[in-house]
């Protein structure tokens, strides 16, 4: 449920940097499951249903934190290069990568594949 996790609605601009701006419940509203199920919905008829009446709602254990970018997972993959330049590294990467993998399914990692991005000094980021 997007307003318990967070929805990114538009951006903060401050100088250069871009920051997304999300609304979500309350702590208060969310850390209860008594008070999420009571949550009360409009139905485009004007019925007013609490999420209770909508769908089972229960306390799954998870990871404490998924990392997410624009509403999107984000799994970084760092390395160290050692008796290379890293620019030739990065290009081999990147070449060995666009050959090989053709989606993250690929990999065997669960979910859609969205996009891969490169950082580092080839790329002028550092």
């Amino acid at each position: 449920m997007e307003s318990i996790s967070g929805k990114v609605v538009g951006q903060v601009v401050e100088d250069q940097l871009r920051f997304p701006l999300a609304v979500r419940l309350p702590e208060s509203l969310r850390s209860n499951l008594e008070q999420i199920a009571g949550i009360t919905l409009t139905s485009p008829g004007g019925e007013r249903l609490s999420l209770l009446k909508l769908t089972e709602i229960r306390e799954v254990r998870g990871p404490k934190l998924i990392p997410r970018e624009w509403s999107k997972r984000r799994i970084a993959v760092q390395c160290n290069v050692r008796g290379r330049d890293v620019g030739s590294f990065i290009a081999e990467a990147q070449r060995r990568i666009s050959e090989q993998v053709t989606s993250l399914r690929d990999t065997g990692w669960n979910g859609a594949a969205s996009s891969k991005t490169w950082s580092g000094p080839a790329n002028g980021f550092w």
